[in-house]
């Protein structure tokens, strides 16, 4: 088979030994190929991005992020005429894609593709067409649904985020996609598209279940100010109350200002709550809420059968045991995301069957996981998780940065007890 293209059909390749086969190798006819080697071959075929998260080839979100440039490259290059020089701008697009992604201090970005000038100089040979920004949108929607329904507890990864936002240039939407921002090199501010991103957030969250489990003041975020930051002196930032530092601030209780990389953690955490990194964005930028309405509850109930799942297995080292509860916390918060876009009966039998389910798990998972579950059953009834009454009742808002120890800590780790 050729060595440099995918297969349209792996039918002939993974089926038993032919007679001519036996023969030539040696090998007894009609023996069946193993399946390991099955899975082997799959990952060489050729089908849609869907199909390929269907049969289980694509199995992460990260994974996704490494295919859709051969699909974004095509769509990007969509408006250039000239068919040598579209093939031409589609491979230097998965080119450029392949390169190594890092996150830059002093909120700088990397190079983008339209500013290389050999890219640039074919600018000029692209045409405005109405049908590619359309088909550049319709890419960007299915994109998105296939992300969240196919990984609803994972964040969209940063690499992913790249292909998003080439699929919004390409349709001339102006969403404002944020990356996950790194503890160890925050430098204490947001940039104004955090901002933006934030109050798409609160249009579709005031007075919903999010809102009030994480104890966000949503109009207080709608009256900020989309301005780039203040100047500051090295790691020290200036002190503004009408910024998004200083609202997340306020939230995590901790002062920012500094190079503590739990404190950055927390203050990071607090702006994916207050924009619920992307999924606001994305949702309600592209008209997909409606649509998406009938399949919430199920995202939800997967991703707490994934928490519940993740929280249990054994890991090595307090390190390892750290990103556990961070990237189960960040799962938590789109559960709750899901949630709050339901009506309140629906929220309630969501509530029941994770009772139940949780009844389910090994007693020592239990009774550390429960105060989680009590918090989210009272923020449904209308109540904060975080005050003294709440408390009193052994609700606990989960989130996954903390100084000190963390309350969950001894539920991961915990095996079968």
């Amino acid at each position: 088979m050729p060595k440099d293209t995918g297969l349209d059909n792996v039918t002939p390749i993974i089926k038993d030994v032919a007679a001519e086969e036996a023969e030539r190798f040696d090998i007894a006819a009609s023996t069946a190929i193993p399946p390991p080697q099955h899975r082997k071959v799959l990952r060489s075929l050729c089908e849609t991005v869907e199909a390929l998260v269907e049969r289980g080839i694509v199995t992460s979100a990260d994974t996704l992020a490494r295919v859709l440039p051969q699909m974004t490259s095509g769509l990007r290059a969509a408006g250039i005429t000239d068919p040598d020089l579209r093939r031409l701008y589609a491979a230097l697009y998965r080119a450029f894609r392949l390169r190594r992604s890092l996150l830059l201090l002093n909120l700088e970005s990397q190079v983008k593709i339209e500013e290389l000038p050999w890219v640039a100089a074919i600018h000029r040979f692209r045409s405005s067409d109405l049908s590619g920004r359309e088909l550049a949108k319709q890419a960007l929607e299915d994109v998105t649904v296939l992300t969240l329904t196919s990984f609803p507890h994972a964040i969209i990864p940063n690499k992913l985020l790249q292909e998003l936002r080439a699929l919004v240039k390409g349709a001339a939407l102006g969403l404002p996609l944020v990356d996950e921002v790194a503890a160890d090199i925050f430098m204490g501010e947001f940039s104004p598209k955090f901002t933006q991103s934030a109050k798409h957030a609160a249009e579709l969250l005031a007075g919903t279940l999010y809102e009030t489990y994480y104890g966000i003041d949503y109009e207080r975020i709608r009256a900020l100010p989309e301005t780039k930051p203040k100047p500051r002196r090295w790691f020290r930032p200036v002190v503004n109350s009408d910024s998004l530092i200083d609202v997340c601030s306020s939230m995590a209780g901790v002062k920012y200002g500094g190079w503590k990389v739990a404190v950055n953690g927390m203050l990071i955490e607090q702006q994916q709550i207050v924009t619920v990194q992307n999924l606001a964005a994305l949702l309600s930028g592209l008209g997909l809420v409606d649509g998406l309405r009938g399949r919430f509850e199920d995202l939800a109930k997967r991703s707490f059968e994934w928490i519940c799942a993740r929280q249990q297995v054994k890991t090595p080292d307090r390190h390892s045991r750290l990103i556990v509860l961070k990237n189960t916390a960040y799962s938590w918060r789109q559960m709750v995301f899901y949630l709050a876009l339901l009506p309140s009966d629906q929220i309630a039998a969501f509530i029941g069957w994770a009772d139940d389910h949780l009844k389910k798990q090994p007693n020592g998972f239990q009774l550390r996981f429960v105060p989680a579950l009590t918090g989210l059953k009272l923020a449904a009834e209308g109540r904060s998780p975080d005050d003294a009454a709440a408390r009193a009742q052994g609700a606990r808002r989960f989130l996954g940065w903390t100084q000190g120890d963390h309350w969950l800590m001894d539920s991961v780790n915990a095996g079968r007890s």
